[in-house]
């Protein structure tokens, strides 16, 4: 019997890369929204301080979030740029959701996404999310409150403020904590076969490979020799996902 459903974010329940704007200008776009938000406050910083000191800095650790399988706090970067110690945490709070502000507007979800999710919930399913983020989850709960998901989705794991990340085993097994549920009633659905699927696939998860129909075929997963091919589905679209599951 199906009790959970655990599902990756980026390329899977959103897609923050769509949109006019590329990842690089939406991310410029945030640090002017930083420093104007900023020089309200009295403390006027420029782009390029914020550019040089703050976004760089942090651009530069991704090889080494991925390397320790952890995530970097973001307070001692922005101290570089900013006096950190004359704000509280709500203002530090309100620059980092300026910072991700334009990449939350132009997140967009697969046709399909908020209605299978709305019918998995009301079957009684729990419904969980693991995610990397190397911004607070904070972020990430605004882009989901505006795309509707927010209220639907049980319970979310965001890798920063958990301060590890997938694949490691140990958010799996948050998880499945959060959601009450053993893996052999749990399905984890996600794009990446690394970061998603084989460690769910090593704690004995069924899981579901998602490929968004916006995106394109990718080459099917391999199959881990523990699970019979039964047990791995494509799923063309996220409407489908009922009929793959229950």
């Amino acid at each position: 019997m199906l009790k959970a459903v655990l599902f990756d974010m980026g390329n899977t329940l959103l897609d923050y890369h769509a949109g006019p704007s590329s990842d690089d200008e939406k991310d410029d776009k945030g640090l002017r929204a930083m420093a104007q938000r900023l020089a309200t406050w009295g403390h006027p910083v420029s782009h390029e301080l914020l550019l040089n000191e703050f976004y760089r800095p942090w651009v530069a650790l991704f090889p080494k979030r991925k390397q320790e399988v952890r995530e970097f706090d973001l307070v001692p970067l922005l101290s570089c740029a900013i006096p950190v110690e004359e704000l509280n945490a709500e203002q530090i709070k309100r620059l980092l959701l300026d910072f991700h502000e334009p990449s939350a507007l132009e997140a967009i979800m697969d046709d399909g996404t908020h209605d299978s999710l709305h019918r998995l919930k009301t079957s009684g399913i729990k419904i969980g999310m693991i995610s990397n983020s190397a911004v607070p989850g904070y972020c990430h709960d605004r882009t989901l409150a505006r795309l509707g998901l927010l209220s639907i989705i049980d319970f979310r794991l965001y890798s920063y403020d958990q301060g590890i990340r997938k694949p490691h085993r140990e958010l799996f097994l948050r998880a499945l904590k959060a959601a009450d549920s053993t893996p052999e009633t749990t399905v984890m659905i996600g794009d990446s076969w690394e970061l998603d699927l084989a460690p769910a696939c090593q704690l004995g998860l069924r899981v579901l490979q998602y490929h968004s129909p916006r995106r394109g075929k990718k080459t099917a997963f391999p199959v881990p020799p523990h699970l019979s091919l039964g047990q791995i589905e494509t799923i063309p679209a996220a409407e489908g996902l009922l009929k793959h599951l229950i």
